[in-house]
């Protein structure tokens, strides 16, 4: 981590050792935004307000932070309670703003359709990003380890697993194995609607920037089908699948987090969760 710190703050003519945590969440922060950004880019519709330099990159990314441009695409929930937006209010936008607006430009004209690309640069988009910008030693350190592709593949053969077949993945990381589960439903000629193509495919993790990244190249996979009259909810959820909420006697579910002010215990009843409008809850 020191040696990382070293070379980055020489890189960049700043010290960052005084605050390792701000340079990893600044990191990821990064990761995310181009994330997002690849993913605008890949959907119809919102392809083209993203890349429209007739408006000012701020209102651009305001709609992007939002939601609203997926939303426009066909895909409700791509951003839920997002943590990595804090820049759009930041004192230092000023500086942040011309180097988002080149990012953007230089996203323009690439084709994001993974059909016409071999299956290797394709099953994990996200992947290789963050791999590049994170070293192995530091993902290990921070207890990160990507399932490579090949492993993906040789256990859904394992499993004997059809495209007809759901697909749970309760520590999907970026979503190697869910990619993999689409990656051959689209081989296999399986109905190509959105819809058709995400049921019954679900994710679950701990880390925020891993739910977004599963989610960005799961928006990708499914792009040329999405209609935003029939909008998709993706199916990958920021969960703990190993410390679920507990059942209490009363009918409510309770859930305990520590957070930066304490420990503090979330609890509803049973009737709200099993409502069939209770997933509108994500859109607030």
């Amino acid at each position: 981590m020191r040696q990382l710190l070293h070379q980055q703050g020489a890189a960049h003519s700043q010290s960052y050792n005084a605050d390792p945590s701000a340079y990893l969440f600044a990191l990821n922060t990064y990761i995310a935004l181009l994330a997002k950004l690849v993913a605008a880019s890949a959907l119809p519709n919102a392809s083209q307000d993203i890349h429209d330099a007739s408006v000012l990159i701020a209102k651009r990314v305001a709609a992007l932070e939002s939601g609203a441009l997926f939303e426009h695409a066909g895909v409700v929930n791509m951003l839920n309670g997002d943590f990595f937006s804090w820049y759009r209010d930041d004192s230092a936008w000023a500086t942040f703003s011309p180097v988002i607006n080149a990012l953007v430009a230089r996203l323009t004209g690439i084709s994001y359709d993974v059909q016409k690309k071999s299956p290797a640069s394709t099953r994990d988009l996200f992947k290789g990003i963050y791999e590049t910008f994170v070293p192995r030693a530091l993902r290990h350190a921070l207890g990160e380890f990507y399932t490579p592709d090949w492993l993906a593949e040789f256990g859904l053969n394992t499993l004997n697993w059809q495209p007809d077949d759901d697909l749970l993945d309760p520590t999907c990381g970026s979503g190697t194995f869910v990619l993999e589960a689409l990656r051959r439903r689209l081989a296999d000629g399986h109905p190509r609607t959105a819809h058709k193509l995400l049921d019954g495919l679900y994710g679950f993790d701990l880390n925020p920037l891993a739910v977004l990244t599963a989610k960005g190249s799961l928006a990708v996979y499914v792009a040329p089908y999405l209609d935003s009259d029939n909008p998709v909810r993706l199916s990958i959820y920021l969960a703990d699948a190993i410390n679920p909420a507990s059942q209490e006697i009363d009918g409510s579910y309770a859930h305990v987090l520590q957070t930066e002010v304490g420990v503090k215990s979330f609890r509803l009843p049973q009737k709200v969760i099993v409502r069939s409008d209770f997933s509108d809850f994500s859109l607030i």
